[in-house]
């Protein structure tokens, strides 16, 4: 049996009862659940291998060493507070997300230069930020984890619930090593592939080669943080005419499975120009001088 049979490899439906709400909004999202399983024999091979199919996404991405991508933030979380109840909490606004491969990663929402959220990774840690709580901001700080190499089970304890070092795969902007394994499937229309060893499976569109949903999975390869994508948006890149500039996806929703827990990010501008990206960006301790949080707490120790 593979790899890919062995974990019971399914897209799932999503279920939306209501859009996501804005700040000061009363209504309660739904939990995301994924609807029945469709059984791998309901799943056709695809005519093409996994090389080709890594091959022709990682052309889609090919200018994206570093990116800096303006945008619109909608996002809802389930906090768990310290007695182990749980509250839902919504926030909107501006935001930036930035990144430099391989790991350093910015992602924040802002409002009239007020930081909210900012959240990051380099190559060894990670971090949030969250300031929306003028008497009380916190930091959540942790480092990686080798046994989970996308950060697939999430943590209640962050606003995001998934590491901030999983934004560049969920979005597609990540290469995939051509020499990994996978099967690959028609689902929908689209290619349907799980690099071995990623805890990743992605759907890819034939035509563009670019994703169209990137799931996180867990230990025994279920969904467990889902992100759908729609549109193109073109990256400005130096030196190449408009016509020819790579795409992102134009709108980016992230669900968290069993919570109530989604993001929602819309480009509104996108660059290769690293003019943007400074080292102080993604190292904490000069973060931390920065933003002044009133308490950290040590993910590590959770």
């Amino acid at each position: 049996m593979s790899d890919f049979a062995a974990t019971r490899s399914v897209f799932y439906t999503v279920i939306l009862v209501v859009a996501f709400g804005l700040t000061g909004c009363d209504a309660t999202p739904p939990v995301f659940v994924p609807d029945n399983d469709p059984s791998i024999g309901q799943l056709d091979t695809a005519g093409v291998t996994y090389r080709e199919v890594a091959e022709g996404y990682n052309a889609t991405v090919s200018h994206f060493d570093t990116l800096f991508l303006r945008t619109y933030v909608r996002m809802v979380w389930q906090e768990t507070r310290p007695d182990g109840s749980t509250r839902i909490r919504r926030e909107a606004g501006d935001g930036k997300f930035l990144f430099r491969a391989p790991s350093d990663t910015v992602l924040t929402i802002e409002k009239i230069s007020k930081v909210y959220l900012w959240a990051g990774s380099n190559a060894s840690q990670y971090w949030l930020f969250d300031q929306v709580d003028d008497d009380h901001k916190i930091a959540y700080v942790g480092s990686y984890d080798a046994a989970d190499p996308l950060g697939g089970s999430p943590s209640q304890r962050l606003p995001v619930a998934f590491r901030p070092d999983a934004m560049p795969y969920l979005l597609g902007l990540v290469a995939l090593d051509p020499a990994l394994e996978s099967e690959v499937f028609l689902y929908e229309g689209q290619y349907l592939i799980e690099p071995k060893g990623l805890g990743m499976r992605m759907l890819i569109d034939p035509g563009s080669f670019r994703p169209t949903r990137v799931d996180l999975l867990d230990a025994g390869g279920w969904s467990v943080v889902v992100c759908q994508m729609t549109g193109r948006y073109g990256v400005e890149v130096d030196g190449l005419p408009g016509h020819r500039y790579p795409v992102v996806c134009e709108d980016a929703e992230v669900f968290i499975t069993g919570q109530q827990s989604r993001l929602s990010i819309e480009m509104i501008a996108a660059t290769t120009n690293d003019r943007r990206i400074r080292d102080q960006l993604f190292d904490l301790d000069t973060l931390i001088d920065a933003l002044e949080p009133d308490e950290i707490i040590d993910m590590d120790q959770q």
